[in-house]
């Protein structure tokens, strides 16, 4: 039996070669679905594994989850790209820029603080006097 190539079994092979994997395990390892073993080898460049030969055949085996450091990758360049699309315009044109004061506490403002005549102002410190309830 001949293999080209372009066969999925031939680049599976030759990709757990390339990190160790003996070639009686990539005989062994190639019983398992094709799937699986791609998905093992993707995530690969995100762990942290000593022995890589070693780490891809337990994780093909026992089909282990992908690594939290994948996920983190995947998010931060959707992540990215959304905040490229957000970042280019930083001007927000959906509200004209405040470029003079709103008259907070200044002459101009729209209400003048109401004063609080249930309490007498001015103690010995000049501090507010509260009133004692009856």
């Amino acid at each position: 039996m001949t293999h080209s190539k372009e066969d999925p079994a031939v680049q599976i092979a030759v990709e757990l070669m390339k990190l160790g994997v003996s070639h009686a395990g990539v005989v062994e390892l190639l019983s398992f679905p094709h799937e699986r073993i791609k998905r093992q080898l993707s995530f690969m460049p995100f762990r942290k594994a000593k022995r890589p030969e070693a780490f891809i055949v337990d994780a093909i085996r026992h089909d282990y989850s992908p690594p939290k450091e994948y996920y983190y990758a995947k998010n931060k360049a959707a992540f990215a790209t959304n905040q490229l699309s957000m970042d280019k315009d930083p001007q927000r044109t959906d509200r004209p820029a405040l470029t003079e004061t709103q008259g907070h506490r200044t002459e101009n403002a729209p209400h003048p603080a109401e004063t609080d005549d249930r309490m007498e102002q001015g103690g010995p410190l000049g501090d507010t006097i509260l009133p004692i309830p009856e």
